[in-house]
């Protein structure tokens, strides 16, 4: 198990043994959360319910994500080309661990073959300065993550 960047080792077989003498019952909630904002308040009130117990939080690591969509042609053969032609544009607005690019085989890819759409996972400014001719950003959508909590009954 890991929390907060260390890793904790168990012997399950002792955990087993005290789970028989001593049953501990358990529910977890899921909430949706649209920034960490959002969340750091949520915990922060948890935190003072005696029932909570801990919860697997979100990692916020990037503000959103868009797409660019490219013609599939001899400049053009495969998502792969793309992502060279489009990495050094990225990186000269954010690091290289900021943003992710991919391409992704969602029903646009799969029915339309004449191009590929990539997706780009990173900040809102890099959507806003990330200005390509005869491309355009699209469908700029904010990350919206999840997080588990746990408590006693």
């Amino acid at each position: 198990m890991t929390h907060d960047g260390h890793t904790y080792e168990f012997d399950l077989t002792q955990i087993a043994k005290l789970n028989k003498k001593y049953p501990f019952k358990y529910y977890h909630d899921i909430k949706v959360f649209k920034g960490r904002d959002e969340y750091d308040k949520y915990l922060s009130e948890q935190k003072n319910n005696p029932k909570f117990l801990f919860d697997y939080g979100p990692q916020f690591k990037y503000e959103g994500s868009f797409e660019i969509e490219f013609p599939k042609n001899s400049k053009f053969p495969h998502p792969k080309a793309i992502s060279e032609f489009l990495t050094p544009y990225i990186e000269k607005i954010v690091s290289k661990d900021d943003y992710t690019l991919g391409y992704v085989l969602n029903s646009k890819n799969m029915n339309n073959r004449d191009q590929y759409t990539m997706t780009i996972q990173g900040s809102k400014r890099l959507f806003e300065q990330l200005k390509l001719d005869k491309f355009k950003n699209e469908n700029w959508e904010p990350t919206v993550e999840d997080a588990y909590f746990f408590y006693k009954r």
